[in-house]
């Protein structure tokens, strides 16, 4: 009797187990639902990863059960019934939604529907995108199709326009916003969709919107920051600026400030978005002679120049010799600001200057390193007969490597003139 009760209460066990591994199993048969995708015509896609097929049987799963609502995150009206568990997509038409994802979110999920028990999906919506339209721009705003994005899908959302009926990527962003600067001249209507990928199996996609009215650029590009200005050998300029951030700019025109007529006066263009220098430049006048300043704007695809941007100014190195004294002062005039730091003055500062000098046309060698409010140095004990040659060198405060240099000047180290004859006016002898 013992022993057939220890035998019967073994398969109870046994069955208790299994009844709990089939349980188990049934815990694994909620389909995850990846993908939401709104097409043209306002039907709406879902792509989803099923269970596997052996628990499916194994709990007698009948099919899936899409329920749907536009009003809550909890949809509860079944839109597709009878499913079958081996199908993982399906396109509901508009016809069947009970709003249209062009208005509004839509919300699903799907039942897996069991002998014993239903189990439900996570719950997804349609990526519901409006467009505001600004003056110039053009402001998107979006949902996520749930509040934690599904697994395996991007954190990337990618910004497609359609322009005279071609779409392109135009941009991603991990925000559920972006605002679009409009840089087509013309006045043109623009649609706009957003899209986010799973990993391998699909990509889920916003309704198509566009604004009401038309979009145009309204502005031009904005303002340059200036680099540097540096003079070279030769006496000729390198000018240097910021390569400009609006994504429709041709090309630079560069400006030298005309004192006589009290304005800046277009010297040259440059083409092309890249380019970021005026190297070698001799069309301004001698930085020898006395101090330039220039600027530049950006010019748009729209022919539109932006405002002329802060000036910077040659570095203008005049030496005075005192031949009796034997010393050379070195004096130049301030450079406002460097641009190695963003180029706006009172912010981005200077940190100082380098004076450089030279033998008898040998190579330059750094003579001194003065403080940022320094104009001037000596240069004594000159009693040697050489020529010396300098020039001065200005540098970024956050960085030593933004430089621009001063023209550069010789003077011929003489010894002092002898002294002038005496003569012997008086004299007396004891």
């Amino acid at each position: 009797m013992g022993i057939g009760t220890k035998k019967y209460t073994g398969l109870f066990i046994v069955a208790f187990l299994l009844g709990g591994l089939k349980h188990v199993d049934a815990q694994n048969d909620a389909v995850s639902i990846r993908c939401v995708a709104v097409d043209s015509a306002g039907d709406v896609s879902l792509t989803w990863v099923t269970p596997s097929p052996a628990s499916l049987s194994a709990d007698g799963a009948s099919g899936y059960t899409i329920d749907s609502s536009s009003v809550s995150n909890s949809p509860n009206g079944a839109i597709e019934t009878g499913i079958s568990t081996a199908v993982t997509y399906t396109t509901i038409p508009y016809t069947s939604l009970p709003k249209s994802p062009n208005t509004e979110p839509i919300y699903f999920n799907i039942t897996t529907n069991n002998t014993n028990l239903n189990y439900t999906s996570n719950t997804v919506s349609t990526i519901f995108l409006t467009i505001t339209n600004n003056i110039g721009t053009a402001q998107l705003n979006w949902n996520p199709i749930s509040t934690t994005l599904p697994q395996g899908s991007s954190k990337w959302y990618q910004i497609w326009r359609e322009y005279k009926y071609v779409w392109s990527l135009i941009d991603s962003t991990q925000n559920t916003t972006y605002i679009d600067t409009i840089t087509y001249c013309d006045t043109t209507y623009l649609n706009y969709q957003v899209k986010i990928a799973d990993s391998t199996i699909c990509v889920s996609t916003s309704n198509i919107a566009g604004s009401k009215s038309y979009f145009k650029e309204q502005f031009g590009p904005p303002q340059v920051v200036m680099d540097t200005v540096s003079v070279t050998q030769g006496d000729s300029v390198d000018i240097t600026w910021a390569k400009s951030p609006k994504k429709n700019v041709t090309g630079y025109i560069i400006y030298v400030y005309n004192y006589h007529l009290g304005g800046y006066q277009p010297i040259d263009t440059v083409w092309g978005i890249n380019t970021d220098s005026l190297l070698n430049y001799t069309g301004a006048g001698n930085p020898s002679d006395s101090s330039i300043t220039f600027a530049v704007a950006a010019l748009d695809g729209c022919g539109k120049a932006g405002p002329i941007s802060n000036p910077q100014n040659t570095l203008f190195l005049q030496v005075k010799h005192n031949i009796c004294a034997q010393y050379n002062t070195l004096t130049w005039n301030s450079y406002e600001f460097i641009a190695g730091g963003g180029g706006i003055k009172g912010i981005y500062d200077i940190g100082g200057y380098k004076v450089f000098y030279s033998v008898n046309s040998g190579p330059y060698q750094l003579l001194a390193s003065l403080g940022k409010n320094v104009r001037s140095y000596t240069d004594s004990n000159l009693h040697t007969r050489e020529l010396r040659g300098y020039y001065v060198q200005v540098y970024d405060s956050a960085s030593m490597d933004t430089t621009a240099s001063s023209n550069v000047v010789q003077d011929s180290i003489l010894p002092p003139p002898p002294p002038p004859k005496n003569y012997l006016q008086n004299s007396t002898v004891f």
